[in-house]
């Protein structure tokens, strides 16, 4: 349909964010149903812990990027009725997320600060803004109240839980399972708020991820590693020069935006990747636990940014398929984000 359209209208109708708008009648029946999506002025609350702020957040993104696209929108939704809807597919829109994302982060934007302040357990005081905190002596930009301290942002993904909850995953599922002459690979390496805390540990690291504006964030955050280096993925599939390099392979709080058949791929991939010897490390978002059901019965609808969930079951199933076998599985743990909300377990290829 968009190389049918007038010169220019078809370019932007084909890089619009996500796929055509539906007709009007259902566009309002959607909006009656949303919550508003102008970006806040003030550091409001944007989620709470168990909370679908990232999902709130993509709502807020897709807003912003749609905007000065008005005539674009106004021709699609009128032809809308004639036109045929293809799925963007979950790889794509997660890529227009996280794009989007990386480059609207920043450590002190209102919707960065809102996400830290709802994931970021504490006292339930808030941190005042950044320029009210400069007046009274305060912390810096970016600084989300935990533990009646203020916790800085330093890494996009700070956001989405306390740096303790992150540095036990690090140390009960990573760090025992790398060594200094490990070659290991992050699938989805976002920020590299991960990354970060890797790369001391092992010989090298590769950083995969489908956003170009993460990675660009991830090459900064770890600009002083020169044993990391990062590549772009244009599709769930590796080059066959990844084959059997890694000793390590790790898959942390990605899995949770996939849907199954993403999944999937993945599995399949990182079966060829590992070394005969090596050990993989996975997440998904978990509908038995605590967390996971709570976040879950809250949310209306899958989206990349509201959480896939799935049962420990059914990724013990993709697992076996696959050609993996399961070392080790997380316990529940309502004082851990990770712990009280996903599936997290090493596995290693089946003898």
């Amino acid at each position: 349909m968009a190389d049918q359209l007038p010169p220019g209208i078809g370019l932007a109708v084909a890089g619009f964010l996500g796929p055509p708008a539906p007709p009007k009648d259902k566009v309002a029946a959607a909006d009656a149903e949303r919550a508003p999506v102008d970006v806040p002025a003030a550091p409001t609350a944007v989620a709470e812990v168990d909370g679908g702020g990232l999902q709130d957040v993509e709502e807020k993104l897709q807003a912003k990027a749609s905007q000065g696209n008005e005539m674009v929108l106004q021709l699609v939704q009128s032809l809308g009725e004639a036109m045929v809807y293809p799925d963007p597919g979950n790889f794509r829109t997660n890529r227009k997320l996280w794009d989007l994302y990386a480059k609207d982060w920043s450590e002190d934007s209102a919707w960065v600060v809102g996400m830290a302040q709802g994931s970021h357990s504490g006292d339930g005081e808030a941190c005042a803004t950044s320029s009210s905190r400069s007046a009274e002596g305060g912390g810096g930009d970016g600084d989300a109240k935990v533990g009646g301290t203020c916790e800085p942002l330093k890494f996009v993904g700070d956001e989405w839980s306390t740096a303790q909850d992150l540095l036990t995953v690090v140390a009960d599922f990573i760090a025992p399972n790398v060594h200094a002459g490990s070659v290991a690979a992050e699938i989805g390496s976002g920020g590299g708020r991960v990354a970060i805390q890797v790369a001391p540990l092992v010989s090298e690291l590769r950083c995969f991820d489908i956003s170009e504006a993460m990675l660009a964030k991830a090459k900064h955050a770890l600009r002083e590693h020169a044993n990391v280096s990062f590549t772009l993925l244009d599709e769930p599939r590796f080059s066959p020069e990844f084959d059997s390099v890694y000793d390590f392979l790790y898959v942390f709080d990605v899995f949770v935006h996939f849907d199954l058949h993403t999944m999937w791929r993945y599995f399949e991939e990182m079966h060829r990747m590992l070394k005969p010897e090596g050990v993989a490390f996975i997440s998904t978002a978990n509908l038995l636990t605590p967390g996971g059901w709570t976040r879950f019965s809250r949310q209306s609808k899958f989206t990349v940014g509201g959480f896939y969930f799935v049962s420990p079951e059914i990724v013990r199933s993709l697992i076996e398929k696959a050609g993996f076998r399961i070392i080790k599985e997380a316990n529940v743990d309502p004082s851990n984000t990770y712990y009280n909300r996903d599936y997290l377990a090493l596995i290693t290829k089946a003898k």
